[in-house]
């Protein structure tokens, strides 16, 4: 009789340990909970090819202790590069290692942080650990609709925290630029210069409203319109005056970049050196501007020298 009641005492609490352990008594639960968000700093912003618009990423510990080793990632469009960390703040996020995102790279990451569990503030609100990363990206590519990827992980949190995928846009937009050249280089007093000036979208949009101004020094006056070439479209087009120092040509539309080639404006024109010039050299300076407050400028260039 006590010999059975001594094994079924020891059958009794070898079950029991068998039990504690399955249900993981022996060791000490930490429950954790990321949670990660992806946004435009700006969302009425119109993203375009060669802008750098920014975005915030933000993980915030929604549990209910520390989480360690938190690794930050962003995935981003097709043709969309890393170009800067803005800032990193957030709810005292301590980190622990410094890993900085890549120059140039299309899946940027940033680490490692610690970040607190919940902490309840002097007027009983709750204030949880965070973590805020903004970034600035050079959008690239064909005009169309694009998806951003934002994701956390962390050596005391299961799993991946994914971030909703963020909708981009890219519209399409021109991209120009511009020459001026002149020939001959050398004149005497009261010569002739054909100056050229050469206007290129390279973009995916076309450039509307474009307007190239050429400054002349003051003994240098307009004569005439050589010619105009490529397949810009005009309306309204506006010429220089007759004997006027400011070449001002205005009112194009210039395509963007097809399988031809670029859009082009070239237009040609005659300048005098009126009598009496002084030798020496005369640059020019010019202004392009177009619809959506493109300017570019070119000061003191192409200079012409007058000789006796």
């Amino acid at each position: 009789m006590r010999r059975t009641a001594h094994c079924l005492i020891g059958l009794i609490l070898l079950c029991a340990a068998a039990l504690l352990t399955a249900c993981g008594s022996t060791t000490t639960s930490n429950t954790t909970s990321l949670a990660t968000s992806l946004e435009p700093a700006d969302p009425e912003a119109q993203v375009k090819p060669g802008d750098s618009p920014e975005y915030i990423v933000r993980v915030v510990n929604g549990g209910a202790s520390l989480v360690t080793g938190v690794t930050v990632h962003v995935d981003l469009p097709a043709n969309f590069t890393f170009k800067s960390t803005t800032s990193i703040s957030g709810t005292k996020p301590a980190r622990t290692h410094i890993d900085e995102a890549s120059l140039l790279s299309r899946n940027p990451a940033w680490g490692t942080w610690s970040l607190q569990g919940p902490e309840t503030l002097a007027d009983g609100t709750l204030r949880r650990g965070e973590l805020d990363i903004r970034f600035t990206v050079d959008a690239q590519g064909a005009p169309g609709n694009y998806q951003m990827a934002g994701r956390a992980t962390a050596d005391s949190a299961d799993g991946v925290a994914e971030a909703k995928g963020l909708p981009v846009t890219v519209a399409a937009a021109p991209h120009l630029s511009f020459e001026i050249s002149a020939t001959p280089g050398t004149i005497r007093a009261g010569g002739i210069v054909t100056y050229k000036a050469s206007i290129t979208n390279d973009g995916t949009g076309p450039a509307e409203g474009v307007n190239i101004l050429i400054t002349l020094p003051q003994s240098f006056q307009w004569t005439d319109t050589a010619g105009t070439a490529g397949n810009s479209s005009k309306q309204g087009v506006r010429e220089p005056i007759k004997g006027s120092s400011l070449v001002d040509y205005g009112g194009y539309t210039i395509p963007p970049r097809s399988d031809a080639g670029p859009g082009v404006l070239s237009i040609s024109f005659h300048v005098s050196a009126v009598l009496g010039t002084p030798v020496g050299s005369y640059p020019v300076s010019a202004e392009l501007t177009a619809d959506g407050g493109l300017d570019l400028v070119k000061r003191n260039t192409v200079p012409i020298a007058v000789v006796t």
